[in-house]
């Protein structure tokens, strides 16, 4: 079936439909999203051919594919970066680092404060009144 059967079929069903819609745009919006549906349809099929044929990297089955870190990667990785980091002294990048430094910090106090109450509910689970009362002014101070 070529494109313009197609076409022209999905024209004539939707034709009562277009009849009761009175802009042009809205008809023009629906037929654009039926030919883009369609499109899409025909690139599924394409890819679905190419993994029955076992040639290439796109599979739809269940079969993993190996990936690797090589120089492909690498490149890709180049440019993205160049995307996400126009310029090393810019203000963008200034707010990024700072985030990542403050993320970092707050991921080592987190850390700290957990090793302090770890210390005070064991000092408190203990039987001694001195050691209870040395790690609660510890973790105050």
């Amino acid at each position: 079936m070529s494109v313009m059967e197609v076409t022209s079929s999905i024209l004539s069903a939707a034709k009562p439909l277009a009849s009761k819609l009175s802009s042009p745009r809205v008809k023009y919006s629906l037929l654009s999203i039926i030919a883009i549906s369609y499109y899409l349809y025909k690139q599924r099929q394409r890819t679905s051919k190419m993994s029955r044929d076992k040639e290439g990297p796109i599979r739809l089955d269940k079969t993993k594919t190996k990936v690797a870190v090589n120089a492909e990667f690498f490149r890709q990785l180049k440019f993205l970066l160049r995307i996400c980091v126009p310029k090393w002294k810019s203000k963008t990048m200034f707010i990024v680092f700072l985030h990542s430094l403050f993320l970092v910090l707050r991921t080592y106090l987190s850390v700290v404060v957990a090793k302090l109450d770890g210390k005070l509910v064991k000092d408190l689970v203990s039987k001694g009144p001195l050691s209870r009362s040395r790690s609660i002014l510890q973790s105050v101070l």
